[in-house]
């Protein structure tokens, strides 16, 4: 009976010294990666036996690997390395979540492994803002807010001077990623840099804060206010500058529109007969306005009338029979006044040998 009793014992014995141990399963992944990309979850194990790889999403099957062959969920987007590692291409957001492998093998106990998958976008274009944009001494705080145009992390602060603690004013609100100061003096003044961390990335930027003096008693300005009106200085000044030019071309321009229309008689004006000869305008003697010919003298002046009438007389008021006229006269009015009453051809009138004496002549 004794022996009967002691055979249980014995099989257990001998099943348990059969058995070589868990399956030692181990991966290299971290389980972060970058949002959209294709990634792999590579696993190595080492067994003596044939092994069945099995992969679970969030407690669901999603792949199962063994020497004789494989399968997946989703074909289309997974698939499994010789050894069961998995590959997954063109992640999205149901990816995300909590992954199990499983090895099973003969006279092995199953090990596991589990993998947290998560997905970050990469930081980009991080910059620093400050509030308000300009700050003096005296003023009660000052803000600087590190943001990324892309991308999430944790933010930690740097100050090129020295580090960043409450003996300085400074204090971090909005999970670091805002730095204040409290009550803000020129000692404060320097670079500060923010840098934005996550699991697959790290970007960073800087700021240059500068406190200004406060405004004395003496009404000093600031440097916004002297920037402001030297601006507004200059701009007066060309406002000025071009109003002059402005005024002197209309001046010049109205001096020569009056020399070029002068109120007087024109000079070399054509004038015409009543028979269509021209009348030389080349002889400085004569000039014209209105249709009356003038002679250039102060003292005797005499008329050349273009009227429609079919009838004129001359100066000794006679006919002229279609005849030109022509009589001299001197240039004192003590003088006596010789008058020829001999015909004279128009054509005198276009040469330069025109008698410069004329005094007024007639055409019928």
């Amino acid at each position: 009976m004794g022996r009967l009793v002691a055979l249980p014992g014995v099989l257990l014995l001998l099943l348990g010294y059969g058995r070589a141990g868990t399956v030692p399963v181990t991966s290299n992944a971290t389980g972060n990666f970058v949002t959209g990309a294709d990634i792999t979850l590579p696993i190595s194990y080492s067994t003596s036996t044939s092994p069945t790889v099995t992969w679970t999403l969030n407690s669901t099957v999603i792949a199962s690997w063994n020497p004789t062959g494989n399968s997946v969920l989703n074909a289309s987007r997974m698939s499994l390395y010789d050894n069961g590692s998995l590959r997954i291409n063109q992640t999205t957001a149901a990816d995300q979540g909590q992954y199990n492998v499983a090895v099973t093998a003969i006279g092995y106990t199953t090990g596991t492994l589990s993998f947290a998958v998560r997905f970050y976008d990469t930081v980009q274009n991080v910059t620093v803002t400050q509030s308000p944009a300009e700050v003096t001494e005296g003023s009660a705080s000052v803000s600087l807010t590190c943001s990324a145009l892309k991308g999430q992390g944790n933010v930690t602060w740097a100050w090129d001077r020295g580090p960043l603690n409450a003996s300085y004013g400074v204090s971090f609100l909005d999970g670091n990623n805002t730095l204040q100061i409290n009550q803000p003096n020129r000692t404060n003044n320097g670079n500060y840099t923010c840098t934005m961390t996550n699991p697959v990335s790290s970007n960073w930027g800087t700021r240059s804060l500068v406190v200004y003096p406060a405004a004395t008693s003496s009404g000093s300005l600031s440097p916004g206010a002297i920037a402001g009106i030297v601006i507004g200085s200059v701009l007066g000044a060309l406002l000025l500058i071009a109003l002059i030019v402005l005024i002197v071309c209309c001046v010049r321009k109205k001096k020569g529109a009056k020399e070029k229309s002068p109120s007087g008689p024109k000079h070399k004006d054509v004038l015409r007969t009543v028979s269509g000869t021209t009348l030389s305008p080349d002889d400085p003697a004569y000039f014209t306005q209105n249709n009356i010919l003038y002679r250039n003298s102060s003292i005797s002046m005499g008329s050349y009338i273009m009227g429609p009438g079919q009838f004129t007389q001359n100066a000794l008021n006679r006919p002229s029979n279609g005849h030109t006229r022509w009589e001299t006269t001197t240039q004192s009015s003590n003088e006596t006044t010789s008058r020829n009453t001999s015909p004279v051809n128009t054509s005198q009138y276009s040469t330069p040998n025109r008698p410069k004496n004329l005094k007024h002549a007639t055409q019928v």
